[in-house]
């Protein structure tokens, strides 16, 4: 620690070089507003990143026939030292076209080359059509710009509510 009545600022007399593991003696300048430097020196323990990244968010996930699902979605990758991470998805082996259980695999890689995969599935079903027997309700003429309020009597009306559109409008 040093202590001045002006800012200080510090460096390294020789940059390190923190590619190696290992302990090194290093130079420290700390150098004040009115250029006043002062030197000490210091061990440098230079550590590896052997710790993988971790992917958060990834879950199995359900779509239909046809219906791309968004594989990103919530997913994200944390490390506790690297700045740099790669995160790649895996989707080769779905077939969106055809109803199923794929794989997903997600892969992470940070910059010291340590890297962690997990795989989720995606679950292609049959598309689902429902047919309701409802009493059509017409919107136009008396409501040219009501489909909403027309949707809504629509719905109640199928619900047991006896409802008149114009009244709800």
């Amino acid at each position: 620690i040093c202590k001045d009545a002006t800012n200080v600022t510090y460096s390294f007399t020789e940059k390190p070089s923190t590619n190696i593991t290992g302990t090194y003696s290093v130079t420290i300048a700390a150098t004040d507003d009115g250029g006043n430097v002062t030197t000490a020196t210091a061990d440098l323990i230079v550590h590896a990143d052997t710790t993988p990244p971790v992917i958060h968010g990834s879950k199995d996930i359900t779509t239909i026939v046809g219906t791309e699902p968004d594989y990103m979605n919530g997913v994200y990758v944390t490390d506790e030292i690297s700045k740099y991470i790669d995160l790649k998805v895996d989707s080769a082996q779905v077939d969106i076209n055809k109803v199923g259980v794929y794989p997903v695999i997600y892969s992470a890689i940070d910059q010291y080359k340590n890297s962690t995969e997990t795989t989720i599935y995606i679950t292609v079903k049959e598309t689902i059509r429902v047919c309701l027997d409802i009493e059509n309700l017409m919107q136009k003429p008396v409501l040219p710009n009501g489909c909403e309020v027309v949707s809504l009597a629509i719905a109640l009306k199928y619900n047991g509510y006896d409802v008149d559109p114009l009244v709800l409008f």
